[in-house]
């Protein structure tokens, strides 16, 4: 019983780490940050970096590229 309680906690840590290497990046960060993720309290510190960083990646390059079409 307790085998399966083990077994089933790793696939989700899994999936949860995967699910959130795909958005970090997507978000044009590194993905190895989504394994960070699963790290009790790191995550918290890293959600809070995540989400009210000064601008993402990916928003940098968008407004670069903007820039360079409108000169």
């Amino acid at each position: 019983m307790f085998v399966a309680k083990g077994i089933v906690a790793i696939l989700v840590a899994i999936v949860w780490a995967v699910g959130w290497m795909r958005i970090f990046g997507r978000a044009g960060h590194s993905s190895w940050y989504g394994l960070l993720m699963v790290v009790p309290l790191v995550n918290v510190v890293l959600w809070l970096w995540f989400a009210f960083g000064e601008q993402w990646p990916i928003q940098r390059a968008h407004a670069l590229a903007a820039s360079r079409v409108t000169q």
